[in-house]
């Protein structure tokens, strides 16, 4: 079309084609004739300029309205809710209906009730934007499943947008399909509804990401799970208390075959007024590939904040592994902060771990482990503990600032078990701030018996 413009224009800029003023050509009819016999002349066709000025006019305005056209197309895509409703799913599921694939839907009302699922007839990369205000998701609303690519969920900032579960059990999302997303809001439990169960979400899909959400004593967090389940981004996530209970916040598992390749970073939050039924981030069997970094995550006590274990009993080749951390900090009072009953290469360097009974357990099914460059104070008992059959320990650069501060002199630094083997213990340093009385006992304790390939220095 823009072709065609462009020769109308070329001829169009010819003076000698064009007459300055539209005229017609007169044609003489022999036969056409007065009753004097006069030729009468008869006017028949414009002249060549004026009907190519004319065609060019048509094509503008052809264009014009293909381009409308289009234009009208693409708005029905995007449905915006402004008015309230009763059931704001209703409304939610009927604009996704009208909306079609890649669809638009903005819900520019300040809070509601949702009580229909509103996200079942969402088709493949649909946007529900929600503006600031509270909504509330009860019944069939408080269970969402997600079965079709591509679908994100906003909320217009942690604080702004609020999430409210009436249900005490449901699980909020079950994703079984691929790029869902969720961000920008808070979720938390309706007044007076206290969560004993589900998950705020269970990952049977993979390339998700969930970003710049609080959650607030949803009891149970993420589940990602089954070999489909990988490669999922958790960031800028904030966890808090209000007095209920958390049972884990992260779990990565799979029955069969791997699950893999999970990025978690910017994790913070404090449950020390609330409750932790379990240990905080669990890495089961089948588990391959994990990397976090700036985790900074206080333990409501009790309970270990990260655990790594093989529940399935799969064997040393399905243990959880290449579990990394990074610049983190953990505190778990009266437990055990990280428990590695089972993994290999399970590596947590430059990090921090305080106001715990004991920093790192080092379990029988632990190889190669490594903890490096890290500060450990504040502790009441043993900074690492090593047990036996575990192999390939490393600890190494580590500071070691305050720690069998509970007793006189009763726990060492580093508790090697009876019989254990494969393991170095280089590099490290150690002081205390505290009276003598709540100094550790020793730095590395190697007990008699039959430990043996261990090497320790400095």
């Amino acid at each position: 079309m823009l072709g065609a413009i462009a020769r109308f224009r070329s001829v169009l800029s010819q003076p000698a084609l064009i007459p300055a003023h539209p005229t017609y050509a007169r044609v003489t009819l022999p036969l056409a004739k007065t009753n004097e016999g006069r030729a009468m002349p008869f006017p028949l066709l414009p002249s060549r300029g004026a009907f190519l000025r004319l065609l060019f006019h048509s094509a503008i305005f052809l264009l014009v309205l293909v381009c409308c056209a289009a234009v009208s197309s693409a708005q029905s895509n995007v449905q915006v809710i402004s008015s309230p409703s009763p059931d704001l799913g209703a409304a939610i599921a009927s604009a996704c209906a009208a909306a079609g694939p890649n669809g638009q839907i903005k819900v520019n009302v300040p809070g509601g009730t949702l009580s229909s699922a509103p996200f079942a007839t969402c088709q493949a990369s649909t946007v529900i934007t929600f503006g600031p205000g509270q909504f509330t998701f009860t019944g069939a609303a408080a269970a969402n499943t997600i079965a079709v690519n591509g679908i994100k969920i906003l909320g217009a900032g942690k604080g702004a947008t609020i999430f409210q579960l009436d249900s005490a059990t449901s699980t909020f999302f079950t994703v079984n399909a691929e790029y869902f997303e969720l961000a920008g809001m808070h979720i938390r439990p309706a007044a007076g509804v206290s969560r004993t169960a589900g998950n705020l979400l269970i990952a049977n899909g993979a390339l998700g990401t969930v970003h710049d959400v609080l959650l607030v004593d949803l009891f149970n967090g993420f589940l990602f799970q089954g070999p489909k389940a990988g490669v999922w981004t958790l960031d800028n996530i904030s966890v808090f208390t209000s007095g209920g209970t958390w049972n884990y916040l992260i779990k990565t598992y799979s029955p069969s075959a791997t699950t893999s390749s999970y990025t978690f970073r910017n994790i913070t939050g404090d449950l020390s007024h609330g409750v932790q039924a379990g240990p905080l981030l669990v890495f089961d069997s089948r588990t391959d590939t994990a990397t976090l970094s700036d985790i900074n995550l206080v333990g409501a006590g009790g309970q270990p904040m990260v655990r790594c274990q093989d529940t399935d009993n799969a064997g040393v080749g399905q243990w959880p592994r290449w579990i990394h951390f990074t610049n983190s900090f953990f505190e778990a009072p009266n437990a055990v902060a990280i428990d590695i009953q089972n993994g290999r290469d399970i590596s947590y360097q430059n990090s921090y771990i305080s106001g715990a009974n004991v920093g790192i357990a080092i379990g029988p099914g632990a190889f190669d482990t490594k903890i490096i460059g890290d500060v450990f104070p504040n502790l009441a008992r043993q900074a690492v503990t090593i047990a036996a059959g575990s192999r390939a320990t490393v600890v190494e650069g580590n500071t070691f600032d305050g720690t069998g501060t509970s007793a006189n002199g009763i726990y060492p630094i580093v508790d090697v078990a009876p019989n254990a083997t494969d393991f170095t213990v280089s590099g490290n340093q150690s002081r205390s701030f505290y009276p003598v009385t709540q100094w550790p006992s020793t730095g590395v304790l190697v007990p008699k018996g039959l430990s043996t390939r261990f090497s320790v220095v400095n």
